[in-house]
């Protein structure tokens, strides 16, 4: 990132390619299988479709 400008530069195609791969396999794990699971009982609490 420039200092002066705050601008971040080109994006990197190979680079992000690599980042959404290591997302996706994260994302098929324990962890990230609960943190979805997570998300969607939190946006359905915000919706006000389930209550406690």
């Amino acid at each position: 990132m420039g200092d002066n400008t705050k601008l971040i530069g080109a994006y990197n195609p190979k680079a992000i390619i690599k980042v959404l791969e290591k997302r996706n396999e994260a994302e098929q794990s324990i962890l990230g299988k609960t943190a979805k699971l997570l998300a969607k009982i939190d946006r359905l609490y915000f919706e006000e479709n389930i209550h406690v």
